[in-house]
């Protein structure tokens, strides 16, 4: 139980700078399936991930999300460009980002699912 309540305490923490964050970028060359994706877009933050299997078909572009090409930086960079100057956009899609997380991925069970995952990942030795 103690270990439990360290770890939600980091969790909480981790969540924190979600909130910090104006935009959540994913260059990620290859993912079966963004966790770290659905997290942000839980927080509403704006993403921009590249266009491989799993997180393209988490993120709908223009809609929920930016996809930019895989292997090209100045993709990338312009997507990072183009939210950080529009502030508009940043809300808008971190808005349908945060409904997408709603309807997919709230849930208790999924909830559940995800402590248990972070759990097996930090050392018994952290607690």
């Amino acid at each position: 139980m103690v270990y439990r309540i360290n770890y939600e305490k980091r969790v909480h923490f981790l969540f924190k700078l979600f909130t910090v964050a104006d935009i959540g970028i994913i260059p990620s060359l290859h993912e079966e399936f963004g966790l770290v994706a659905i997290e942000m877009m839980m927080h509403k933050l704006p993403i921009i991930v590249n266009n491989t299997t799993g997180l393209s078909e988490i993120v709908r572009n223009r809609k929920n999300g930016l996809i930019a090409r895989k292997n090209s930086s100045y993709d990338l960079a312009m997507k990072i460009l183009e939210l950080a100057g529009n502030k508009s956009l940043r809300i808008s899609i971190g808005n349908e980002a945060r409904k997408t997380y709603l309807s997919k991925y709230n849930s208790p069970l999924y909830t559940e699912k995800m402590f248990q995952v972070y759990e097996s990942l930090i050392p018994h030795s952290l607690s």
